[in-house]
């Protein structure tokens, strides 16, 4: 535990300076190397990353789809999944169509997840707040998880996918978030937007709901291919959490909810 809290404060400190590149390509940058980082981390997991020519068509549509708009991420994902069939009919034997189908749904899902932070940026002046709520439906759901669960959890959730999780970490991490996106409605009201716009906190505290949910299922959803890989941790690039993906699984989730979420309901009007 102590190890975990250590790598997730350095986290935080690093994030800092990303957050204040928010509005340039330095950002999209930084989300393209975490998303060719975790999607590296899917293919070794299923030993998929040997082959060259299928491990270079995942990284660059992976570092790509950062770099694209949402109109275009389409038209990306079809040549990315062309490429994908051509090099499984020209490559003998050397990779496992059973695996790649198994990984599949995550080497689109983790690019375009990632991706969503961008989306969410250039679609709504309010993006980096709509990125914090992002941040505070995966990553509060599972602190909140993991501590509750720690010390009180009794039932276990999901355990032939999840064996540590317990239905009281689920329960405690689905308040933690609910609680957090009250709180930080009322302080991105009250300390940023004053009388220039206001924050329906009725309304976000609605979309806490299935963003917790959504980002427990993301956590579950990446466990489901780990178990499927038969590995624990995606790498180790993060002491006490695991890989790059371990860390940012539920993430990839609630980030495109809570963009399609803004792109139709006015939670600031």
């Amino acid at each position: 535990m102590k190890q975990r809290i250590i790598t997730g404060a350095l986290c935080a400190v690093l994030l800092l300076p990303v957050l204040f590149f928010y509005n340039t390509l330095i950002f999209n940058l930084v989300i393209a190397i975490i998303s060719a980082v975790s999607v590296f981390e899917v293919l070794q997991a299923a030993g998929l990353h040997k082959n060259p020519a299928f491990l270079a068509v995942c990284i660059l549509f992976a570092a790509g789809v950062p770099f694209v708009s949402f109109t275009y991420f389409s038209f990306l994902s079809f040549f990315f999944m062309a490429l994908i069939f051509v090099v499984l009919i020209f490559t003998k034997n050397s990779l496992n169509f059973e695996k790649v189908g198994t990984v599949f749904p995550m080497l689109v899902f983790v690019p375009f997840g990632m991706a969503a932070t961008v989306y969410l940026r250039d679609f709504n002046e309010h993006g980096l707040f709509y990125l914090f709520l992002a941040m505070i439906g995966s990553w509060v759901t599972d602190i909140g998880a993991y501590f509750i669960g720690s010390f009180w959890g009794k039932h276990k959730l999901i355990e032939r996918i999840s064996p540590k999780k317990t239905v009281e970490g689920a329960i405690g991490g689905f308040v933690s978030c609910i609680v957090c996106f009250a709180l930080a409605a009322w302080i991105y009201q009250h300390f940023f937007l004053g009388d220039t716009a206001t924050v329906s906190i009725w309304m976000l505290v609605l979309l806490s709901i299935p963003c917790s949910l959504v980002g427990m299922v993301g956590d579950l959803a990446a466990s489901l291919v780990k178990r499927n890989c038969h590995v624990k941790d995606y790498g180790n690039i993060l002491p006490g959490h695991g890989g790059m993906l371990d860390r940012f699984d539920s993430f990839v989730f609630v980030t495109p909810l809570i963009y399609c979420a803004v792109y139709f309901i006015p939670f600031i009007s």
